[in-house]
């Protein structure tokens, strides 16, 4: 029977801002000395109020890597991307944290889960004692989150992936601080040029911004709208804008409604390639191999 879908909760849409006015209204609040939401484990002195305006992270990094995915489009695809890129890390042998910070969690149903929960997660793939990918999800009734903090302190990842999915403000701000990789998934909607130049202008007012960033378009077509949207944004983000985008195929919803994480549901889509280059980009190449393909994970 197929599986519930879970899409990215579409944002807020306001009437045509300019860039700068989309900065205050995507990413409003930002004075975190005032903010109950505790950071994800890279500690800062405390500051008196007086100068708290601006929190600067600890330039010190983690041993992992951290990679953030958000998008202040709704629907841009996230959530799968977090799940595809951690499937395919673990196929590179690397240990994997993936931490559904959204106030709805959905990584989980990605690796065959039937109900979501807060905390730690372990998922083996098809037929596999290997490590597992791991999913540590937020209590949404718990905004200091510190068994979460406690989790990244000590981790051994050697990634550990952010699906920011529903996060913003306050707490938005200090988890892109948090992140040494950035990725920033993109509908080939008009309105995607303004969100990246809001996006952009946001990045430029952090002290410790991610050291990487990356745009990915999802959900393109061959219309002429996207195809100009496409270029409009190759024109303003220039390297920073990933040249290959992911197309819109019916593989994607499928992977998802039979709780298939989508390189191993299936392998040899357009959007799976893509997300291997992805992890290229990342520097830590190998294909997937076929014996576990079209299989589901298993919890334990």
């Amino acid at each position: 029977m197929p599986r519930p879908n879970h899409p990215d909760q579409p944002s807020a849409k306001s009437e045509d801002p300019e860039p700068n006015r989309d900065v205050n209204a995507l990413f409003s609040g930002f004075r975190l000395d005032q903010s109950s939401y505790r950071t994800f484990g890279r500690h800062r002195s405390p500051k008196p109020p007086e100068q708290a305006e601006t929190v600067v992270a600890d330039s010190s990094r983690p041993e992992h890597v951290r990679i953030g995915i958000f998008s202040p489009m709704g629907g841009a695809g996230k959530s799968t991307l977090a799940a595809s890129l951690g499937s395919i890390l673990w196929q590179h042998g690397k240990r994997v944290l993936l931490v559904d910070a959204a106030p709805w969690p959905t990584l989980a149903f990605h690796y065959g889960a039937t109900t979501t929960r807060p905390g730690m997660r372990s998922f083996f793939a098809p037929g596999g004692k290997e490590l597992p990918v791991r999913i540590l999800a937020r209590d949404p009734n718990d905004p200091a989150i510190p068994e979460m903090d406690d989790h990244l302190r000590t981790d051994p990842a050697d990634y550990i992936l952010f699906d920011l999915s529903g996060v913003s403000g306050q707490e938005l701000a200090t988890c892109l601080q948090e992140c040494q990789v950035l990725l920033i998934p993109l509908v080939p909607d008009p309105s995607a040029v303004r969100y990246a130049e809001a996006v952009t202008a946001l990045l430029g007012t952090f002290k410790n911004p991610p050291d990487r960033v990356l745009y990915v378009v999802n959900q393109m077509d061959e219309s002429p709208l996207a195809k100009t949207v496409y270029a409009s944004l190759n024109q303003l983000l220039g390297d920073q804008l990933f040249k290959k985008p992911i197309y819109r195929q019916a593989e994607i919803q499928e992977s998802l409604s039979e709780g298939i994480v989508l390189p191993f549901f299936a392998r040899k889509s357009q959007a799976a390639a893509v997300c291997s280059e992805i992890a290229h980009w990342l520097e830590i190449p190998r294909p997937i191999t076929p014996s576990s393909a079209h299989q589901r994970w298993s919890e334990q």
